[in-house]
């Protein structure tokens, strides 16, 4: 099949799943690549399939052929929450002993994936792959304001809210500097995101402001877009003709996003208390007369992705078994905090321009993985998978838009059909979180907006992973 076909093929279809739709619900670190999936993403040491773009671009250097995949995943994400949240053992409208969950609770995901392989020249293996990184939707209400607030307003839907979208597109180039021992990679990762994040805050009024309006509900919003561009690198070592040693570096992404930030602040109706301030002209006695006060500008936001470091083993024991382990190092605490500005002066603030900031304090991780591989025949292949990752969010920062609430242990199963030049292929994955609880409020940057949320946590999650690849 000549080049000019080959690739006219490959971006045909790159350009009509790009634009098939991504239907989500739900927190999904998911495993890029089926087959790295049902290895428990146990993968740099072998990178022997497309995705080797995102694990290990060493390891294109081996690939014989391009690759289209086709893949849909359904992933079935199981969080729940169960509030504890008072100021002063007072309730302040979070529906408390309660077990909340997310607004969608299953989602189908279709997705494109390919590698597409130029002819060496001058030992060089050049490619172009596509994939989605990152799939983050979340959409919560888990609070009211409380009894005799009597705004006269409907509130938004969610009150806890977060999607995010990374899509990733990524020529690699690799060579083979030692003739069937060891090939070095290096991948450009242009990302595009999109990204929607809406949180609730209580804003404290005033002391003499009694009770239940010591605390006005705030929702902050925004939603935009931008780009990123980061790279990674890889060598593959076959150390003998059984064992091969993969290394990989990831560069962090700072992913420039613009957009619009919205604030909205629900206002309580008592007319009497509206009357009393007015005559001590305290404050405006709208205040207290029902409605909304509300704001919305142009804003900018930096969304900064960690750097990664990884290194994997691969074991072909025998013709059929083939065993993989993997060690990786994500530098979470790059994602410290995300803000958004604002050129209004809120009643109750001292400031004119009125600052919004989530504190992450994210931490790093470390994360192990496992796999095997049993060729059962010249057509089946039977896998299976291990993964053990800490979460990267502390107590203090800790609520239900990164529900990823604990320590994570997951199980994954596949079983790839080779029928050239066709390959069929499914993978479970099982992954439960520690339970965690969170007894007590935190306010890290001392601005009087507490930045999580005290409650009970709890997670597990299901997927299914389908892929049809295509060799040519």
């Amino acid at each position: 099949m000549k080049l000019k076909f080959k690739l006219s093929i490959f971006l045909f279809f790159l350009i009509v799943l790009s634009f098939t739709g991504v239907q989500a619900g739900g927190l999904t670190f998911y495993e890029t690549g089926t087959k790295a999936a049902s290895l428990g993403g146990a993968f740099r040491g072998l990178a022997d399939d497309w995705s080797a773009c995102f694990w290990n671009p060493a390891g294109i250097a081996y690939l014989e052929h391009s690759e289209l995949n086709l893949s849909a995943y359904v992933t079935s994400p199981r969080p729940t929450y169960i509030p504890e949240v008072k100021f002063n053992e007072y309730e302040v409208g979070f529906m408390n002993g309660t077990k909340w969950y997310p607004d969608d609770k299953n989602y189908l995901r279709s997705n494109f994936s390919g590698f597409f392989k130029f002819n060496r020249f001058k030992g060089y293996t050049p490619g172009i792959a596509f994939f989605i990184p990152y799939d983050i939707q979340y959409a919560w209400k888990v609070y009211e304001p409380p009894a005799g607030y009597n705004n006269s307003v409907s509130l938004p839907a969610y009150d806890h809210q977060t999607d995010l979208l990374i899509l990733d597109f990524h020529p690699t180039l690799a060579k083979e500097v030692i003739s069937d021992k060891l090939s070095l990679g290096v991948g450009i990762s242009i990302q595009y995101a999109d990204f929607l994040l809406k949180k609730l805050y209580l804003v404290p009024t005033d002391s003499l402001i009694p009770r239940p309006y010591e605390n006005f509900p705030m929702y902050s919003k925004f939603e935009g877009d931008g780009w990123g561009v980061g790279f990674n690198i890889g060598l593959l070592l076959k150390l003998t003709p059984k064992v091969k040693v993969g290394v990989t570096l990831k560069s962090p992404v700072n992913i420039d996003l613009s957009g619009t930030s919205e604030l909205q602040v629900f206002l309580p109706e008592n007319e009497s208390l509206a009357d009393e301030v007015a005559e001590q002209s305290t404050y405006s006695d709208s205040l207290f007369r029902g409605g909304k006060l509300q704001a919305s500008m142009s804003d900018e936001m930096t969304l900064s992705l960690p750097a990664e470091f990884g290194a994997g083993i691969s074991y072909q024991y025998s013709e059929k078994l083939t065993f993989t382990f993997d060690v990786s190092l994500v530098n979470w605490s790059s994602f410290e905090k995300l803000e958004a500005n604002f050129g209004w002066k809120f009643p109750f603030a001292e400031n004119s321009t009125y600052k919004i900031t989530l504190p992450l304090n994210w931490e790093n991780v470390t994360t192990l993985s496992l796999g095997c591989e049993y060729q059962l025949s010249d057509k089946v292949a039977l896998r299976g998978g291990y993964y053990f990752e800490p979460s990267p969010i502390p107590d203090e920062s800790l609520t239900p838009l990164f529900p990823d609430v604990g320590d994570k242990n997951g199980i994954s199963l596949g079983i790839c059909l080779h029928l050239a030049p066709f390959d069929l292929t499914y993978a479970y994955q099982y992954t439960d979180f520690k339970e965690r609880e969170i007894t007590s409020l935190t306010d890290i940057n001392q601005d009087f907006r507490f930045d999580n949320l005290p409650g009970l946590y709890r997670m597990y999650s299901h997927a299914s992973y389908f892929s049809l690849s295509y060799h040519f």
